[in-house]
């Protein structure tokens, strides 16, 4: 959920039956936000929303998956990292290099920001470019927080060691 006032709320994300979904609350009542082409939206399909965090009306971010057909199954279908974002008109997919599934983003500023999910993937972004980040293979983001750009806080959890949750600072 992000609000940036009582008039401009959103909420994200998503379950096996209904995939990505994200609605908008004006503060009188909630409307979906039409993200597929399918849908009135500009993105293609097919895709999830998983978090949904902003600046401000006009700076908005969403991160999930974007799945696509494997070219070698099986498996049938695999997932990569997703993140879109609303210039204040129309929402748009960024371009970043594949990763893994999002499950969080958090960010100090537009400016500063931080997205991480499966399998260790982590970015950290400008507002309009997305770099991957080393971090740990065996942990999945949970979620991020922090401070400010130099305290930076994730939640992971390990996958392929004994279950435990750590939390990483930046």
């Amino acid at each position: 959920i992000y609000a940036s006032s009582k008039t401009d709320v959103y909420i994200a994300g998503h379950n096996d039956q209904a995939f990505g979904k994200m609605y908008h609350f004006d503060g009188a009542k909630w409307q979906p936000v039409r993200l597929a082409a399918g849908e009135g939206g500009i993105i293609p399909a097919a895709f999830t929303v998983e978090r949904v965090m902003g600046f401000g009306g006009g700076t908005v971010y969403g991160v999930g998956e974007r799945i696509y057909s494997n070219p070698s199954p099986p498996p049938n279908f695999l997932d990569s990292s997703f993140i879109i974002d609303f210039d204040g008109q129309q929402w748009h997919e960024m371009e970043i290099e594949r990763g893994r599934t999002l499950l969080s983003i958090w960010g100090a500023s537009p400016t500063d920001l931080w997205a991480g999910g499966l399998y260790g993937t982590m970015y950290h972004g400008n507002g309009t470019t997305w770099e991957l980040t080393p971090f740990p293979r065996h942990h999945w983001i949970s979620d991020l927080g922090g401070t400010s750009s130099s305290n930076v806080y994730a939640l992971a959890y390990a996958v392929d060691t004994s279950p435990a949750d750590t939390v990483f600072r930046w």
